[in-house]
């Protein structure tokens, strides 16, 4: 008689195997800005605030990026900041932003933070949008004049070098040059941008004095 042994294998997991270790998908770090504005000086937009770790763990080598836009959407202007060091769970640290105005402006920005490690993947972000007053000075140091005074005429030049004008207020100052006595004559005009017009002047003889821009109003592309 023959008896045959079976021998049945059972594999068993848990406390008398090899066990794998469960592993959760890292978080990324939850960042919120704050307190984020705006201020021109001269042809220098500056963008500050405040970035706040409100996660449970330090975050480090952080990179914010303001990006411009003109009144058309294009993107026209670029620049960004970075911050190295840990920011705390609770903590905060302030980022300063500058980017050089050009031409066209900046009407709107925004601003992302991203982790150096993986840049392109913000953390957190928003956008923001330019009053056009803050621009006044600015647009009215840029745009150029020119006049040709002839007889019984003066034509005005308008130049706004590429910037959203949408008129131009322009005074005019010359001396009209008479038998008896000389006369100052002020002519105040408002013209479109990147234009040519003649305007009629008293008396034969003149000559310009000064030249000036009084006012100006953007294009409505702005709103």
């Amino acid at each position: 008689m023959r008896v045959w042994v079976v021998w049945v294998g059972v594999a068993v997991t848990g406390a008398f195997g090899p066990h794998l270790p469960i592993v959760d998908a890292a978080r990324p770090p939850s960042i919120e800005l704050s307190n984020v504005s705006h201020t021109i000086d001269g042809a220098t937009l500056t963008v500050t605030g405040w970035i706040v770790n409100a996660g449970q763990a330090p975050v480090s080598r952080l990179v914010v990026d303001v990006h411009g836009f003109a009144p058309s959407g294009d993107l026209t202007a670029f620049s960004s900041d970075g911050i190295p060091w840990d920011i705390p769970p609770g903590g905060a640290e302030r980022f300063s932003v500058s980017l050089a105005v050009p031409a066209p402006l900046i009407r709107d920005y925004t601003v992302t933070v991203s982790s150096a490690r993986a840049w392109g993947r913000p953390l957190a972000g928003l956008r923001r949008r330019v009053d056009s007053a803050l621009y006044h000075a600015l647009v009215l140091s840029r745009v150029r004049l020119a006049a040709d005074v002839q007889t019984g005429r003066l034509t005005l030049r308008t130049d706004v070098r590429g910037m959203p004008v949408a008129q131009i207020t322009v005074e005019a100052t010359l001396v009209l040059f008479n038998p008896h006595v000389n006369l100052l004559q002020s002519l105040t005009v408002v013209m479109p941008p990147d234009a040519t017009e003649t305007f009629s002047i008293d008396g034969t003889r003149a000559a310009l004095v000064s030249l000036r821009v009084v006012d100006l109003l953007l294009t409505t592309a702005w709103d």
